[in-house]
């Protein structure tokens, strides 16, 4: 089980922090120095550096899907950020409330700027300052926002927030700071979970 540990979270760091093609030679050294100490040691060796191997590999292809997502083409992501806009969007997640602000995680229906609306995918963290309602799962949305992408605070060995952020599926944030504008559309989710949700 140590072997497997060790071996998932050295692959995600690695491709975390490096471009695919640097991460794919760093590999194939950590594998041949594997291999080779391996081999001084027989074949009880070999069947670790096998699982060793496995597991860097699944460590590198975990974190590869969090920093270099296959999107599609109308993802939220691929916009030309920061963009001013009102977005239509449905909330996705439970919503997450402090004292003035209201976090939620939404799906975007669609964008509008210079006068014009498209259909949009993708997740998004929205924050709501001074809400006028209380949202809630299920519930749809319009609201005048910025939508940026996230940025880690410049300290060394700080928090992560912008992979901790993408391990969500949340590639884009926006704000919208007067709450009044953010305004419920039509169209509540119905199903079980959003029943408990509201009950």
């Amino acid at each position: 089980l140590g072997v497997v540990t060790v071996g998932v979270l050295a692959g995600e760091v690695l491709a975390s922090r490096w471009p695919v093609w640097p991460a794919s030679g760093l590999a194939a050294a950590a594998l041949s120095g594997l291999v080779w100490c391996a081999w001084s040691r027989g074949r009880s060796g070999l069947r670790w550096a096998a699982v060793a191997s496995a597991a860097f590999a699944l460590g590198t292809a975990r974190m590869a899907s969090v920093t270099r997502p296959a999107l599609p083409a109308d993802h939220v992501a691929r916009l030309e950020l920061p963009l001013r806009t009102v977005l239509t969007a449905r909330v996705v997640e439970a919503p997450v409330v402090r004292r003035e602000r209201t976090t939620l995680v939404v799906e975007g229906e669609t964008v509008e700027a210079g006068g014009a609306e498209r259909p949009v995918s993708g997740r998004i963290r929205l924050a709501i300052r001074h809400p006028a309602r209380r949202w809630r799962y299920g519930d749809r949305l319009r609201a005048p926002t910025t939508l940026r992408r996230p940025r880690n605070f410049a300290n060394p060995g700080g928090f992560d927030y912008v992979g901790h952020l993408a391990r969500r599926g949340l590639l884009v944030t926006g704000s919208v700071w007067d709450g009044a504008q953010a305004a419920r559309r039509p169209g509540r989710m119905r199903g079980p979970r959003a029943w408990l949700e509201r009950w």
